[in-house]
């Protein structure tokens, strides 16, 4: 694990979720999963990805048994999310397992960006339901991010 943390949106903490995920699905992502997941990030700083003005995107794309993780906000997308950065950035390196009380702070958060415009969903809410590594994602990055 790395020792120092990676600010969250970043291409170092972009590169450490690719890190992460191949340790999550242990060297392998099996056949016949096709999958592109995006989340953009809005009004962040812009020394976050120089270059890349307020919103910076990073993704995740799973395909013919390859991971590939990288920077950009994708055309297309089975899964998209749109966040403002200021929202979430409080919650990222929050360990939500030792923390319900943060989670349910940090659901009521984003409820509360969604019904103000500052958080989208578009594409399948199902589609990663079924990969074992989803749900570990977050918890599994927390403590190496700011």
């Amino acid at each position: 694990m790395p020792t120092s943390r990676k600010r969250y949106g970043s291409l170092p903490w972009i590169a450490l979720v690719e890190r992460t995920l191949h340790s999550l699905c242990e060297g392998h992502i099996p056949d016949g999963v096709n999958f592109v997941f995006n989340e953009i990030l809005t009004g962040v700083p812009k020394e976050l990805q120089p270059g890349c003005g307020e919103r910076v995107g990073w993704y995740i794309k799973l395909a013919n048994a390859e991971l590939d993780v990288g920077a950009g906000i994708l055309q297309c997308a089975d899964l998209r999310v749109t966040m403002d950065y200021r929202t979430v950035q409080p919650y990222v390196s929050v360990v939500f397992a030792k923390n319900p009380q943060v989670e349910r702070e940090a659901r009521m958060a984003m409820i509360n960006a969604y019904r103000e415009g500052k958080y989208l969903i578009e594409g399948d809410q199902e589609a990663m339901a079924g990969m074992p590594w989803a749900g570990k994602l977050h918890d599994a990055l927390a403590p190496c991010t700011c």
